[in-house]
């Protein structure tokens, strides 16, 4: 079974003429964002999802006392926020592009209204949600247990599984990260990243150039 996700890119790149393509065409608009812009702060109230088409979104979550993060990343093809959809709460975490980034943008309503209007999707949409849940424990208890080196070296493998590229030298991560980027993603101080960093630089596990990942 498709995921939702596939199945919506796969109607506006490749069926721009079925009937839900062009019903997600009227209702879906094109944005693009600078990198280090907010496409949305915690807290505001959800007008909005998104399809990310290019580029790499943080998405950082904080709990009321700041106390604690929880880090993840938006990939292409990944809806965000998800489980918000068919709710009246606010944004459950900031978006910031840590890229210059290119989305679809949807109001909630349309994406209620296109399930109403093509019924036969719904098991998509719920594996969907399934597959979020599934992740998102595996994802926090990595950063509840995780050591700090760790905590970097999974980002790494993540970012490496998620946007990496094959080069004649191995592969590489076609984005620009600083180390304050990886230090969010990775749910640890700056000081550790680039100490844990210069230390897989040194050892040539990873090579970190010009703020690109390669290996």
């Amino acid at each position: 079974m498709h995921t939702m996700k596939a199945i919506i890119v796969d109607l506006l790149d490749n069926q721009p003429y079925s009937e839900e393509s062009v019903f997600l065409q009227q209702r879906m608009k094109q944005r693009t964002y600078a990198k280090n812009q907010w496409l949305f702060y915690q807290g505001e109230d959800a007008h909005y999802s998104y399809l990310l088409k290019s580029g790499i979104v943080l998405l950082d979550k904080y709990s009321e006392d700041n106390d604690t993060h929880f880090y993840d990343v938006a990939s292409p093809n990944t809806f965000f926020p998800l489980t918000q959809l068919w709710t009246d709460h606010p944004y459950p975490f900031d978006a910031k592009a840590l890229s210059d980034v290119e989305v679809w943008q949807w109001r909630q309503e349309d994406m209620y209204d296109f399930m109403q209007e093509f019924p036969a999707y719904w098991l998509n949409l719920f594996r969907d949600l399934a597959d979020l849940q599934s992740y998102q424990e595996q994802r926090l208890q990595i950063q509840m247990e995780a050591t700090a080196i760790q905590k970097i070296k999974y980002t790494l493998d993540y970012l490496f599984q998620l946007f990496g590229k094959k080069t004649s030298k191995g592969e590489q991560v076609p984005y620009r990260l600083t180390i304050t980027d990886l230090a969010a993603l990775s749910g640890v101080t700056r000081t550790t990243a680039s100490k844990v960093m210069q230390q897989l630089n040194d050892s040539h596990d990873i090579q970190y150039k010009n703020k690109y990942l390669s290996r």
